[in-house]
Parts: C-alpha cells; sequence; structure tokens
C-alpha cells in the first residue's frame, strides 16, 4: 500500500527510508547510517540475528526492511478512522471529516502521521490531543505568538474554522503510546506524579492528569505517550525562553537535564485511561 499524503512511498520499506534522509528530519545518508548501526554492538547482534544467511546484514535496505516489518504490527483497531475507511460514513462526525480533507491537501501527514502518530520524535503526536489546545497552537503559530518555519507557513493559510475542523481531526484518533526506559521509570515517575519540593517544582499529574489527559478547557495539552525526545526539545525551549508560557517557563528552567529526560521517558509511556461509553 501506498505511503505519506501523496503516495509517493510504494510500501513501508520506501516510506522508512524517507525520514532518515530528509534535510528536515534526521537529514542522514544510508552510508552513515550503517555506520552508526555498526558502531553499536547490540544492534549488530540483533541484525545477525535478523538477517542469519547475510555475511554483512547492517545494511540499509535491511535496516528498511526492520523498520516495516516493526510499522507493520501497529494498528488502530475499530478506530473511527478504521472504521470510516471501512464504509461507515457516521464513523466522523461532519467536522472531523472537513479535518481530514485539510488534512490530506495540506500534506499534515508528512510529519505528523497518517493518523496523528507521527514516526519521526521530530515531530509531536498530535493523534488524540485536545481539541481547544491544537486551535491555540495553530493561532499562535499563524500570529507568530509561537516559533516555528514549517508551522507558520502551514499555518498561515488556515481560516478559524479550518483550524477547528483541523483539530476535531486529530482529536479523535488514538495515540499509541511508546515505552518508558526501565532505568527511568521511578524518577520519571516521582517527579510526574510528586514533583520535586526541594526544587519548587510541583507535579506534572496536577495540570496534565495522573493518566497524561490534560485539561481542554485549560488548554493544557495532553502528554500520554507522547516521544520522549520531543518532550525533552519543548522543556529546553520553555528554560531558554524560546517558547513561552507563564507556567512552563519558570518550572522547566528548575529541572536539570537528568530530570527532564527521566520525566519525557515516564511521559512516553503513560497510557491514557480509555474513556467510557
Amino acid at each position: 500500500m501506498a505511503q505519506f499524503w501523496d503516495g509517493r512511498a510504494a510500501d513501508l520499506e520506501q516510506k522508512a527510508k524517507g525520514p532518515v534522509q530528509a534535510s528536515v528530519e534526521m537529514s542522514n545518508t544510508p552510508e552513515r547510517t550503517v555506520e552508526t548501526i555498526k558502531s553499536m554492538p547490540e544492534y549488530v547482534t540483533l541484525f545477525k540475528k535478523s538477517f542469519p544467511t547475510e555475511k554483512d546484514p547492517v545494511t540499509f535496505e535491511n535496516m528498511a526492511k526492520a523498520i516495516a516489518v516493526f510499522e507493520a504490527t501497529l494498528i488502530t483497531p475499530r478506530s473511527a478512522f478504521d472504521q470510516y475507511l471501512g464504509g461507515k460514513e457516521s464513523a466522523l462526525a461532519s467536522s472531523e471529516k472537513e479535518g481530514l480533507k485539510i488534512f490530506m491537501d495540506k500534506g499534515c501527514a508528512a510529519c505528523h502521521g497518517a493518523d496523528g502518530n507521527s514516526a519521526s520524535s521530530q515531530f509531536p503526536k498530535l493523534a488524540g490531543q485536545n481539541a481547544a489546545y491544537i486551535v491555540k497552537q495553530l493561532q499562535d503559530f499563524k500570529s507568530g505568538a509561537r516559533n516555528n518555519p514549517i508551522m507558520s507557513g502551514m499555518a498561515a493559510g488556515l481560516s478559524d474554522q479550518d483550524m477547528q475542523n483541523l483539530a476535531a481531526w486529530f482529536s479523535s484518533q488514538k495515540v499509541k503510546t511508546g515505552e518508558a526506559d526501565p532505568g527511568l521509570v521511578k524518577a520519571g515517575e516521582t517527579l510526574y506524579r510528586g514533583g520535586d519540593k526541594s526544587a519548587q517544582i510541583p507535579a506534572c499529574a496536577a495540570c496534565h492528569g495522573p493518566d497524561g489527559s490534560g485539561n481542554g478547557p485549560m488548554l493544557v495539552p495532553a502528554l500520554a505517550g507522547q516521544h520522549a525526545a520531543y518532550v525533552i526539545s519543548q522543556l529546553q525551549a520553555f528554560a531558554n525562553g524560546s517558547r513561552t508560557n507563564e507556567m512552563m517557563n519558570p518550572i522547566a528552567k528548575r529541572l536539570n537535564d537528568k530530570q527532564m529526560k527521566a520525566v519525557a521517558s515516564y511521559i512516553q509511556g503513560l497510557h491514557r485511561t480509555p474513556v467510557q461509553p
């Protein structure tokens, strides 16, 4: 099945090669990718186990095959979008359908994934994000209140209704949770749920919720399942002032690098409580 919003990748293997080489993502080369993988003994061992008949199994082609096999296991059974694709028109509200159209027309999937779950940690997962928060961020990108060259250009042509429709679409999707680093879980959970009194750092859960679902009416984003690397990048932006928020700026400044890494890893593995019908 063709991949990316415009179908430019014929299959998952071809798609896996794209972000690695794209200048706005990993900006790497096949040769340098192979060199990096070979520098890590654990990966060399895994490649030998996965491709036992090959004399030199660590290749760019095999990297793409391995990623493709893993991605093929990622499914969203019975999600509203899956039901819609299956022919159930009522699975999506009218605003969600309009948002899907904008999503396809604008090429949002290229960075944020076909269902709002981005493959690259450079871009945030937007699946399941609170709609009001998404609208506010799009407004800020458009006005210049939040600076990002890519998103400023994307938001420039969006009307308020477009933003609301896009937000409705993203919020209707299911976020795919990642895994936390076992070695960081305890420190991350302690900080997320209890904060650090000695450093005057409040618990993340106080605003973002025990399960990381955020608070839509208060424009507090959902965090559960977000890429750890993206969380760290935003905490660093809040800390150095390149991203502004009166609540987050002082908190982020009090976090050291180890704390950022621990809480970001915990957030990546955090599961949201399913909404009961």
